[in-house]
């Protein structure tokens, strides 16, 4: 009976919020009566990980798992004949679905993945089910642009405030492209002269169990700088523009499949941090911000 019910013609990738439209395919070999046809998206959240117990040096295993049902939908007939049926079906997608994510490297394994599924039954009994994989991708949602303010303090001073504005030409990134951020500055309001601006990507990730435990890991994945150099070698004053890239091909030992995913049990975010230095009186001075983006599959 399982090979009765089959499912075809589904996306591989969906983003959250979107319809996942699909088709049901029954191929029974009798009369059925009273028929209910569920369909669902099930998600299924797993940790595994070693940790400290109670503040003692003995380590162990902490696992969680949970299951959720999401997008469902519910098909009744009276009866089907032994010809064989097709129905074609869509399924919305909740807007804050958790992506698709794979995790390794605390403990064994972490993940959150997804599966379309369909269960027949006829008179009140299951008489066949049927699954299919599906990747749910991060929601392409933020802020292109973002206003940040630092300040210079040094030998007890105030040296004044940096505004800066980062902008992204969209609001996720896949693994293998090339992150661009521009940095708008202006630096009217400070009296440091600042040269250059280092950057760093990193990646952190935190699995919690049933009981609250938890375990984190931070990674860096990208180290790059940019010199200022707006007018002819003088350092930045007034205003001015950075570009920086990250080519995330070139880090794809690190990325792997953590994509950003938030999750009760499996967190995996993604943040730039910036670091700006300049000269001023009492000599250099450095100020730091941040922005978090998006990486999906």
């Amino acid at each position: 009976m399982e090979d009765w019910l089959s499912l075809q013609n589904i996306l591989e990738y969906a983003e959250a919020g979107d319809e996942v439209l699909g088709e049901l395919v029954i191929s029974n070999k009798e009369i059925l009566t009273n028929i209910t046809i569920e369909l669902s998206i099930l998600c299924r959240e797993n940790v595994n990980f070693r940790s400290l117990d109670n503040g003692t040096t003995a380590c162990s295993d902490k696992i969680a798992s949970q299951k959720s049902k999401h997008a469902e939908s519910v098909i009744k007939y009276n009866e089907l004949n032994n010809e064989g049926h097709s129905v074609k079906f869509i399924l919305k997608l909740p807007k804050n679905l958790q992506p698709t994510c794979y995790v390794e490297g605390l403990g064994d394994v972490a993940y959150v993945e997804y599966n379309v599924r369909a269960r027949l039954q006829s008179e009140g009994k299951t008489l066949a089910k049927a699954s299919s994989f599906i990747t749910i991708l991060p929601c392409a949602t933020g802020i292109p642009s973002l206003e940040h303010i630092v300040n210079f303090r040094g030998c007890c001073l105030n040296y004044g405030s940096l505004n800066i504005v980062t902008m992204c030409p969209k609001l996720s990134w896949r693994l293998n492209e090339i992150i661009n951020i521009e940095l708008s500055l202006n630096n009217s309001k400070s009296s440091v002269k600042i040269l250059n601006i280092s950057f760093e990507l990193w990646k952190h990730i935190k699995l919690r169990d049933k009981h609250n435990n938890f375990e984190s890991c931070s990674t860096l994945i990208h180290r790059g700088s940019e010199q200022v150099n707006f007018a002819y070698g003088e350092s930045l004053t007034a205003e001015g523009v950075v570009n920086v890239r990250i080519n995330l091909n070139n880090c794809s030992d690190k990325l792997e499949n953590h994509v950003t995913s938030i999750g009760e049990l499996l967190c995996c975010e993604y943040v730039v941090k910036f670091l700006l230095s300049g000269k001023a009186l009492c000599g250099t001075l450095e100020a730091g911000f941040s922005r978090p983006l998006v990486i999906r599959h």
